[in-house]
């Protein structure tokens, strides 16, 4: 058994790989974003890994449901994870302007 997958999928996955313009754009733009998230974080003082891919972990500063619930009142969306007897924060990387909203989001609900 295969993937469920259509054939039009998968040959629309196969010709956007000759898109190398349209890699190499998204891949500046996630980097924009990532480096104004981590530059959020390291003024906040919050440890972080470096990060190569669309998102980020850091230790949540305060009870993640308290996160959690704050974030979804403001209408974004993350996720916090346990790990090692710590709650961590989960932050896809979305556009810049995204970015931006969940910073000024973020700093409210951490208030």
């Amino acid at each position: 058994m295969g993937i469920p997958v259509s054939q039009h999928a998968i040959a629309a996955a196969k010709a956007s790989l000759g898109d190398t313009d349209f890699m190499s754009m998204s891949r500046a733009k996630n980097s924009e974003s990532r480096a104004h998230l981590e530059g959020y974080l390291k003024k906040k003082g919050f440890m972080h890994g470096k990060s190569h891919t669309n998102f980020m972990f850091f230790p949540a500063p305060k009870d993640g449901k308290t996160i959690l619930s704050g974030m979804q009142k403001k209408n974004i969306l993350m996720r916090i994870w346990d790990y090692k007897d710590r709650e961590w924060c989960r932050v896809s990387i979305g556009t810049l302007d995204e970015m931006k909203q969940f910073t000024n989001a973020f700093d409210q609900v951490i208030a």
